[in-house]
């Protein structure tokens, strides 16, 4: 693309147009991750335009954040909220019975479909927003993308002013945006074209992990950074409890995506160790107050421990109080396919708080290799081998030392503000 030439200068010198559905004071892994990343850039050189229909005029740290007009997604105000009610909250009598009953499950497929659509409907910025942004003069674009509201934004002013488009992509939603269904395959066409005119505005992008890097270069022939979450403490040397003859498992996050099932089997797993183990074992689960609700139930008392929600920067505290983290990811080849690229947030900061990891997720996943390929903790691709992995790493100390000790050096090398920043000198 001919974008105009401005003066060579390092990334945080520059004036960034930010583009998002999800925004960076969200609570939520994005908002966690764009924290880390972009925290210390200058509030004069931030604009964020925010494509959510709950989202509202605010500052974050003297950033700007501007919110789309409500009146630009009609459909969204009335339908969002349901949609996701809709797909995440589920009974307990239905979660038993490991699905949603037919009548919900339509509700929730036409809903889906009337949001696809609404994504897609033309779209022309307000005008006091265009002034806006041709005053704040931004050097250049960074976006997620993941819907073509967003990518229409993001190309409208990168061709009124000129300048490039820097996308940074979170998950797989490439292959998988709008493709569940035949009714929404012509907003899939809609996102594939749209996603393909962005990239002619593109020099590189960003990925949240090596492996999309990989595929995604040899996909569009330009060069793909990796920019993971960055962590802003590393612990000296690792943390090993040896006390109180227990052993804790800690799993912090949202058990969306089918992650209860995941978890659900851990528990079981940890249940028949527990029968011949000196020690007890115990999985503490760390969730939304919704997520509670639906699924503490389903789980043995005894065994499976839950706790509200914490807040991110009070999170280290339970991490010192565990064992070993866990990480999940869902079987279902749906989620799968949408997750197969794709690096959590919370693997750097197990890694930097001096723990080891425990993850029970498809082998065919990214997270799978950069665990193993960095030994910072075991994998387990299914339920013939869940029992003995966390076997060996509940009964030795050494082993959980070891891999802690490999995930505080990975963490220094790969998620460090210094290592961001080379990125995004060259990508920006």
């Amino acid at each position: 693309m001919n974008a105009r030439k401005r003066f060579v200068m390092n990334y945080d010198q520059k004036k960034i147009l930010v583009i998002n559905s999800s925004s960076i004071i969200s609570q939520n892994a994005t908002g966690i991750t764009m924290r880390s990343i972009y925290d210390n850039l200058r509030p004069e050189n931030w604009f964020e335009i925010s494509c959510s229909p709950t989202s509202t005029d605010s500052q974050y740290k003297g950033k700007t954040i501007y919110s789309l007009p409500h009146k630009y997604y009609p459909i969204y105000n009335i339908l969002n909220k349901k949609v996701i009610r809709a797909a995440n909250t589920i009974s307990k009598e239905n979660v038993k019975q490991a699905s949603i009953n037919n009548k919900n499950k339509i509700s929730a497929n036409l809903r889906k479909i009337i949001i696809s659509y609404a994504d897609i409907l033309p779209l022309i910025p307000p005008k006091d927003l265009s002034k806006k942004v041709v005053k704040f003069n931004p050097d250049c674009i960074y976006t997620l993308g993941a819907s073509v509201l967003t990518m229409k934004l993001a190309l409208y002013f990168s061709k009124l002013l000129n300048i490039k488009i820097v996308m940074h992509f979170m998950d797989n939603w490439q292959d998988t945006l709008y493709n569940e269904t035949f009714f929404t395959k012509p907003c899939n066409i809609i996102m594939k074209k749209t996603l393909k005119k962005v990239y002619k505005r593109m020099d590189s992008a960003l990925t949240i992990s090596e492996a999309m890097a990989h595929e995604y270069s040899q996909r569009w022939g330009k060069k793909h950074w990796p920019l993971m979450n960055i962590v802003s403490e590393i612990k000296e040397h690792p943390l090993i409890r040896d006390e109180d003859n227990k052993v804790i498992l800690t799993y912090t996050g949202g058990l969306h995506l089918e992650r209860w099932k995941s978890l659900l089997d851990i528990s079981e797993a940890i249940k028949e160790i527990n029968f011949n183990s000196n020690k007890e074992i115990l999985l503490h689960v760390y969730t939304s107050s919704d997520n509670r609700l639906t699924y503490e139930a389903l789980f043995d008392k005894n065994i499976v421990k839950f706790f509200d929600y914490v807040e991110h920067e009070f999170i280290n505290i339970v991490y010192a109080s565990s064992d070993i983290l866990i990480h999940i990811e869902s079987f279902n080849p749906n989620i799968v396919e949408f997750t197969k690229y794709s690096l959590s947030t919370k693997i750097s900061e197990y890694m930097s708080s001096g723990k080891p990891i425990f993850l029970y997720a498809p082998k065919s996943l990214a997270v799978s290799d950069y665990i193993e390929n960095n030994s910072v903790g075991l994998t387990s691709g299914g339920k013939s081998e869940l029992k003995e992995g966390l076997q060996k790493l509940i009964s030795s100390n050494k082993l959980r030392f070891d891999l802690a000790l490999n995930g505080l050096n990975c963490a220094k090398q790969r998620h460090s503000r210094e290592a961001a920043l080379d990125v995004l000198n060259k990508v920006f």
